[in-house]
This record gives C-alpha cells, sequence and structure tokens, in this order.
C-alpha cells in the first residue's frame, strides 16, 4: 500500500518524539489510521509498543497486522491482569449494576433514587478522579471490596487508575486508538506515564456518547498534530454527501474535508463480484422487522453478525413473564424472575429509565409468540460468513466496509432535529433562523449517519429522510431553506394536532352535557 503524503509525514515525525511527548491524528473514515500505526511501530523497530484497541474484536485484527514489538490489548486486559488477577482471582463480575443489586445496602430508597445513585457512582467510575468523600458511594465500594455487591468491570478499570506503578513505563510508545469514544478514566490512564503517546481517532465516528464515552480529541493539547484525509475506502461521490452532513451537523471545530484516494471506476475494478452488500438499521427494533420480512428463500443469503441472544432472549423472557411462564425464562435474564408481573417490571424499568427493558416490553408486546420463530431464524443466519449480504445495526458496523450499503430507514432526520433545537420565532408564519452549535445529542445522530454512509465503498441506497435533504441540496436548495421548511412543517403539524385535540375534548364534553340534560 502506498503511503499518503500526511501518512509518511506523521511516519516520519514519530521517529524523533522524545519521551512524553504527544501525537494526535484526526483521521477520517476509511484513511488507513490503523495501518498508519502498523507503519509507525515498523519504522521503529528498536521500540517497544503497546496499542490500547477498543474492543476484543479490535484486538484480534490488530494482532495479524503489527510487528512483533507490539503488544496489543484493551484497557480492560490491562486492567484485570494488574488487579483482579492479583487481588480479586475467582470473583464474578458484572457488566452493569442493577438496583435491586444495591438495594440491600440502601433498603428506604426508591428505585429511581438507587438508580440516581448508580448514574453518580458510574460517573465516577468513568471520571478522572482518583478519590471520592461520598458517603453513600464509599459504603458501595466498600460492599464490593467485600463480596457483598458484584464487581463491574469498569470497577476494577477505576482501580487501575489509582495504582501508582501501572508497569507501563517499560514501553517506548502507547498508541490509543477510537479516541474519541474514550473516557476520563482510560485517558488519566493513557498519561500516566512516560512513554511517547499517540492519540488518533475520527471526531466524527463519536457514536458512544450515551455510555459516558467522550471524544479525547478534543479534550487534550498535544505537541504534534496531524490529520488524515484521504479515504481509501468511499468514492468522492459518498464522501461529497458525508461532507455535507458533517459540515451541518456535527460540530465546525471538528469538520475534515474528506477526499477520495480512488474513482468509483477504480474501486469497481478492484472488486469481485457483486454480493458485497450491507443492510444497516438504526435500531435493534428495525433490525427485528428486517429478520422478519426476509423470505425463507432468501434466508441462507444473509448474515447476522449481532448474536441473536442479545437482540431476542431479553423480549422472550419478558414474554414468559406475560404468560406466567417465569420457570422458563434463560438464565441469562434471571433478574427478569424477581418480577411478578409484567406491570411490575415495566414500572421498575420507567422508574429507572432503563431503556433496554422497556423496548424489550414493546418487542414482546408487538411480535408476542412470533418472538421464537424469529430467534430462530436469527441464529440459522447469525455468522453466515458465505453469504453476500450483512444484516446489522450502525453502531456494530464501524470498523467494517462493504461495496453496496442500504441504510434502513430508521436513521433520525437531522433537518428535523436541528430544526426543533434552533432558536425559532414563528410569528405569523414568518420564521426567523438564528443559527446555533447542534446540541451534543444531534452530533450524535449525526456522526451515527456518517458511520454508516462511510461503510460503502461504491454506493449507498438511503432510504433515509436525510437523502431527500441532500437531493434538495443537489438541485441548489440551502441547508437554512431547508431548516425553515422543515420548521414551517413542524409547526402545522402541532398546530393540526392542537386544534384536532381541542376538537375531540370538545365534543366529549357536549356529549356529556347531553348525557346530563338527559337524566335531569
Amino acid at each position: 500500500m502506498q503511503l499518503t503524503a500526511q501518512q509518511y509525514e506523521i511516519i516520519e515525525r514519530s521517529r524523533f518524539m522524545e519521551r512524553n511527548s504527544v501525537m494526535k491524528i484526526e483521521a477520517c473514515a476509511g484513511s488507513g489510521k490503523t495501518f498508519t500505526l502498523t507503519q509507525i511501530a515498523a519504522a521503529n523497530p528498536h521500540k517497544r509498543f503497546l496499542y490500547l484497541a477498543f474492543n476484543r474484536a479490535i484486538v484480534e485484527s490488530a494482532r495479524s497486522k503489527f510487528p512483533q514489538n507490539v503488544t496489543i490489548m484493551t484497557t480492560h486486559a490491562l486492567a484485570y491482569r494488574a488487579v483482579v488477577m492479583r487481588f480479586f482471582q475467582g470473583r464474578d463480575i458484572v457488566g452493569m449494576l442493577r438496583p435491586f443489586d444495591i438495594a440491600p445496602l440502601f433498603g428506604k430508597k426508591s428505585n429511581s433514587e438507587l438508580m440516581e445513585l448508580l448514574r453518580q457512582f458510574n460517573n465516577f467510575l468513568h471520571s478522572s478522579e482518583r478519590y471520592t468523600n461520598d458517603q453513600q458511594l464509599l459504603q458501595l465500594i466498600s460492599a464490593i471490596e467485600q463480596g457483598a455487591v458484584p464487581m463491574t468491570h469498569d470497577y476494577y478499570l477505576k482501580l487501575y487508575q489509582v495504582m501508582n506503578d501501572k508497569g507501563l513505563n517499560h514501553f517506548d510508545f502507547i498508541l490509543l486508538d477510537e479516541a474519541q469514544d474514550t473516557n476520563d478514566v482510560t485517558l488519566s490512564i493513557f498519561f500516566d506515564n512516560t512513554c511517547s503517546k499517540i492519540i488518533v481517532g475520527d471526531s466524527n465516528q463519536s457514536i458512544y456518547g450515551f455510555r459516558g464515552a467522550v471524544n479525547a480529541l478534543n479534550k487534550i493539547k498535544a505537541d504534534i498534530v496531524h490529520k488524515l484525509s484521504i479515504s481509501f475506502r468511499s468514492n468522492q461521490e459518498i464522501l461529497d454527501k458525508a461532507n455535507y452532513f458533517v459540515k451541518n451537523y456535527a460540530r465546525p471545530s471538528i469538520y475534515n474535508q474528506m477526499q477520495a484516494m480512488f474513482d468509483k471506476k477504480t474501486i469497481i475494478g478492484h472488486l469481485y463480484g457483486n454480493e458485497d452488500k450491507a443492510v444497516l438499521t438504526r435500531t435493534n427494533a428495525s433490525l427485528i422487522e428486517q429478520i422478519a420480512n426476509i423470505s425463507n428463500a432468501n434466508l441462507g443469503k444473509y448474515n447476522l453478525i449481532k448474536n441473536p441472544r442479545d437482540i431476542f432472549l431479553p423480549s422472550i423472557a419478558i414474554f414468559n413473564l406475560m404468560k406466567g411462564d417465569r420457570d422458563k425464562i434463560a438464565p441469562s435474564e434471571a433478574f427478569i424472575r424477581r418480577f411478578r408481573t409484567v406491570l411490575e417490571l415495566e414500572t421498575y424499568a420507567n422508574e429507572c429509565k432503563d431503556r433496554e427493558i422497556l423496548f424489550a416490553i414493546d418487542m414482546a408486546e408487538k411480535y408476542k409468540g412470533q418472538l421464537f420463530e424469529l430467534y430462530e431464524r436469527g441464529k440459522k443466519i447469525f455468522n453466515n460468513a458465505s453469504a453476500g449480504i450483512v444484516l446489522t445495526n450502525a453502531h456494530q458496523a464501524k470498523g467494517l466496509e462493504w461495496a453496496h450499503v442500504t441504510l434502513c430507514s430508521d436513521f433520525a432526520s437531522l433537518a428535523e432535529l436541528k430544526a426543533r433545537e434552533l432558536d425559532l420565532h414563528n410569528s405569523d408564519d414568518n420564521i426567523e433562523y438564528i443559527e446555533s452549535q447542534s446540541s451534543l445529542s444531534l452530533v450524535q445522530e449525526a456522526n451515527l449517519y456518517y458511520v454508516a454512509m462511510t461503510r460503502a465503498k461504491v454506493d449507498i441506497i438511503d432510504l433515509t429522510d436525510n437523502d431527500s435533504e441532500y437531493i434538495q441540496f443537489m438541485a441548489g436548495r440551502s441547508h437554512k431553506d431547508v431548516l425553515l421548511q422543515k420548521a414551517s412543517d413542524i409547526a402545522r403539524s402541532e398546530k393540526s394536532m392542537a386544534q384536532s385535540q381541542y376538537k375531540e375534548t370538545a365534543h366529549k364534553s357536549r356529549g356529556r352535557k347531553k348525557s346530563a340534560s338527559k337524566r335531569r
């Protein structure tokens, strides 16, 4: 693979980095950022590198790409080795704590109060703070240490952060990938050593804000700053569309104009056959609909890469609870057995704002007994690697690529979200437009749409509302006009809805008066 001028400059600069110095690389989708890191390691063969990967899947993929002078681990694996294997061997570790896990410690608290306490606890675990004086959090920490409350992965990561000797200074370099979706505790670990540090990511692929992730690329001060803005993956037609939505919906300070390395014909010439496709959804609900809509004759053509257990088992457990078959609830969903009825579970989920449970309840009520058939269908196509069409959601598609990508219609309408957020006045149907910065939630939705678009090499079938906006832009309509029209449409729709509700209320009121008159 031939190096671009940007890549060559980064690799050459790495040869002269001093200990404790920091290089930051802002890289667009498909720009070969991981390849660039492998070449940095290869260009410094006598230096020892630690590559911190985002998840285990990336670790497995990276092992075949990096040279022998690189140790590849997730941050949690690093912490597990230093903390759990030394001090907590044999302890059960869970992904997250729920209110009922800590209820015995705080018996008088409601579920919503317990959920708020867990939110504060998780915020502390994810923060750069090394200690807390909050008495309730200290009580919870003591219970975890004594084994009265399960330990979580984020808890032992926090313990690793507060260790004075993390065993990292024998490395010459530490590389942090996917820095746009890290957190403050990971950044604290990354900087708590004397190594040379290289941090790389794509600000516009920050899509895990709902988990408390932060964009480290915006937070850190670096001695050396570079960018990778040439995409080896997508053609310019796709990148132009992605550039439009990044420019208008992401934060302007991180806007990075992307250019294609190859034209569309060149990319097509390197493809083998036409069966390199993906269907991407925004939500698991749409993913279930896609599985339901595949005909039996075409089922073998699809490859589901999200584990169907994660998609269906919570809803199946809730359906069994509906029927009173609590003994049929899978062990992985054992916490649902704690509830006597679905109403009790739903009350709990609403109090705790547990979106995963509420989603599972919706799916159980919608599909009922059909869930078992859909689950079997999902298992048949799970990891069906020989199939030509991949089926997954946008979050799981991150880091992957296909020639042809279909985006399902459940992605958010970015124009509608922004129109609702803007400072818009409605006076005699004349709407004044005032520019403002996009909110974090809007940026996250825009980023997810960008991630989905930039999985494609050749073309996109875009079934989202955003596609119509881009068609209007290509026809000469400005982004401002699109927003004003959207805001006007929203105002008319809400006015019409309010009038309908008023008429319905008035009609019911007249009906009650007539009934009362007849009784008299």
